[in-house]
């Protein structure tokens, strides 16, 4: 197994360990959703069209944990594609059909909180001069996502926070673009009366050591404080 799936599996494995002592906080709903489809352009070529009907079998579950320190949910699903008559392009290999979407937050409503999060997709790689996105020009993506953030309280009114992110992008094929990257935000933010007010300073960067953006945001929202 490859360190780009264990993120995924070790969300997982997490909660069901916690939940060994905490079953009220743990929620499981498995599913199973059938379909059919008639595309009248199979390859989406701008010549040459082809029709056929398509069988969709997609069982999955939903997996949720919330209690006081950690909220987290797992959706994770298979979703087989079957042609009538073109089954060279079937979806039924493993690497091909699993789908998920799987986040965590820890510790949320205290000064340091973190969010972790990763996507399995079935993405194009690149588009072709005819617009074909055939599942030979296709790759599993996995996305992970890692977000810590430090909320310092100034005063009764005033924060400081100070937040970091990781962001990554595998491809099962090597013909995808891999990619990762790194952004550092720090937001100064301002409750009024009825609304939030913040500045946010943001400098993300490829790999921390070339092409240093900085922007300045100041936003205002209109949420209520109790």
């Amino acid at each position: 197994m490859t360190t780009k799936n264990n993120i995924l599996l070790s969300i997982v494995i997490g909660l069901l360990l916690i939940c060994t002592n905490a079953w009220s906080a743990f929620q499981f709903h498995p599913y199973l959703t059938v379909g059919e489809e008639y595309n009248d352009n199979i390859d989406q070529t701008a010549s040459n069209e082809e029709e056929d009907w398509i069988t969709t079998v997609q069982p999955g579950f939903l997996l949720e944990y919330d209690n006081r320190s950690v909220e987290a949910s797992v959706d994770y699903s298979l979703l087989y594609r079957f042609y009538k008559n073109n089954d060279e392009d079937n979806l039924d290999e493993f690497e091909d059909v699993q789908r998920a979407d799987a986040s965590a937050l820890f510790f949320n409503g205290r000064p340091f909180t973190l969010r972790v999060s990763e996507v399995i997709t079935r993405e194009a790689l690149d588009e072709r001069d005819d617009n074909d996105l055939s599942d030979s020009n296709r790759s599993t993506l996995y996305h992970l996502t890692v977000l810590p953030e430090y909320d310092l309280r100034l005063t009764p009114t005033l924060s400081l926070v100070l937040g970091y992110g990781y962001d990554r992008l595998d491809y099962a094929e090597t013909a995808g673009n891999d990619s990762e990257e790194h952004s550092g935000r720090i937001s100064l933010m301002k409750t009024l009366a009825s609304a939030d007010v913040y500045a946010r300073y943001v400098l993300p960067s490829m790999n921390l050591t070339t092409k240093k953006i900085m922007t300045v945001r100041i936003t205002p929202s209109a949420q209520s404080i109790d």
